[in-house]
Parts: C-alpha cells; structure tokens; sequence
C-alpha cells in the first residue's frame, strides 16, 4: 500500500472524477469506488502504478507554476529524493520520449523504467549528458529574449548532484 496521488489531483489539481477513472484504465471502475478513494490515505500498488503518469504531468505543472502541491505529488513516489535529469526532461520541459530515445541512443522501455525510478547510474546519466548540457546552455543564454532563464539551475544541479545516482552495490528495485 502506497500514499494515495487521488486527493490531491483531485482537490487541489483540479483532476476531475471521469478523468481519475480513466488514468485507473479499468473500465469496470464504478464512480462511488473513485469517490472513496478520494477520502483512502493508501492505494494498493496497482492501482498507484496507473496513476503514475497522470501525477508526475500534475507535478511538472505545480513546479512549473510554484504551486504548493508539487512537493506533496511528488512525495507520493519518490519520498526522500530529488527529481533525476530524466524526470526533468520527460516531465518539466514536456520533451517526448522519442526525442530522448534519439539524444541518448537508450530504448523506449528503458527510458520509461528509468522515469519510474527515484535514481539513474552513471551510465544512463553519461548518455543524457551532452543533451541536458546543450540545453542547459541554451536556458543560461544571455541572447535569450527575457534573459536568462532560471530554471537552467534544476537541469544544473540534476547533472551534478551525486545524490541522484545510484551508488555501485546499491540494489535497483523495479
């Protein structure tokens, strides 16, 4: 049993009942079972799995607009860790799978265990790096039309933070 996403898209993201129920992808979920899972403080673990999507695109839109609810979000999977560069790109700046795929020679399904995980090894980290480096540079750009943009720092402290990596001998969970 898993912290529950569902209040808080629901109350305070604006996620409504029909749209809950159609990230659970179960299509024999009744409203009143939806309802009740708004007031559960845990979820079992499939259905926390199918909600992942929908509240790390919720999360990505707090941080985006300094809401108070993004820590609360994201505290939901990852408790005790700090958003790795793949969560950055995937989820903050909105860049599609396929591009990532492209920039960093990995599969398409290992990209999405690695959005699931609260940490990446060096090697996966090597392989985003000139990507997150060239797009990092351009956010510090002081050509840009308003200048610099801030939000270079979280792709910054994303490629430099050791904290986000997996030490060796640590065990991988997926």
């Amino acid at each position: 049993m898993l912290t529950n996403p569902i209040p808080i898209l629901h109350k305070s993201c604006g996620y409504t009942l029909s749209q809950i129920m159609a990230a659970c992808k179960m299509p024999h979920i009744k409203r009143e079972t939806v309802r009740s899972m708004t007031h559960a403080h845990r979820l079992p673990e499939h259905m926390h799995k199918r909600l992942f999507l929908p509240t790390m695109i919720a999360w990505a839109n707090a941080v985006n607009n300094k809401e108070p609810q993004a820590q609360q979000l994201w505290a939901c999977y990852f408790p005790d860790h700090e958003p790795h560069i793949y969560h950055i790109m995937a989820f903050q700046f909105y860049i599609p799978t396929e591009r990532l795929v492209k920039e960093t020679g990995l599969s398409a399904s290992t990209i999405r265990k690695i959005l699931r995980r609260p940490k990446i090894t060096k090697r996966q980290l090597r392989a985003i790096y000139p990507f997150a480096r060239a797009y990092c540079d351009a956010l510090y750009s002081k050509k840009s039309r308003d200048g610099r943009d801030p939000r270079y720092v979280r792709i910054h402290r994303a490629l430099t933070d050791h904290s986000r990596l997996y030490q060796p001998g640590e065990i991988i969970a997926d």
